[in-house]
C-alpha cells in the first residue's frame, strides 16, 4: 500500500482506483440496517467488469447475493442481504476484469 490508503494495488487495480494517490481509494462499506437486512455498499463501478457479493456465517463466504456485469461505470452499487439474524456475517467482494 504505498500511497497508505489502506488498500493494496491489486484491488485499487481491480476496483478501478489509483494505487499511487491517497485520495483515490474503493469503497467496501458493510452497514447492518436492522436485524435482518445488511447493505453493502461497494465502488466505483466499471464497465465491462463483473461484481460479485458472496457471504457466509462461517469459513470462506461462497453464496453470491449479489452478481452482474456493469453496463456503464458508476459511482457505487448497493447489495441488500436480507438473511440477516446470525451472530456473524462475513462478505466478500469479488471483482473479475475482462479479459483483453
Amino acid at each position: 500500500d504505498g500511497d497508505n490508503d489502506g488498500w493494496d494495488a491489486l484491488s485499487e487495480y481491480l476496483m478501478g482506483t489509483s494505487a499511487n494517490d491517497g485520495g483515490s481509494k474503493p469503497v467496501f462499506e458493510i452497514v447492518h440496517v436492522d436485524d435482518t437486512r445488511v447493505e453493502i455498499t461497494y465502488g466505483p463501478i466499471l464497465s465491462g467488469r463483473t461484481y460479485e457479493v458472496l457471504s457466509a456465517t462461517t469459513g470462506l463466504p461462497v453464496d453470491a447475493i449479489d452478481s452482474f456485469t456493469a453496463p456503464a461505470d458508476a459511482a457505487s452499487n448497493t447489495a441488500i442481504d436480507v438473511t440477516g439474524g446470525e451472530e456473524q456475517e462475513l462478505y466478500r467482494l469479488q471483482v473479475t476484469v475482462p479479459a483483453p
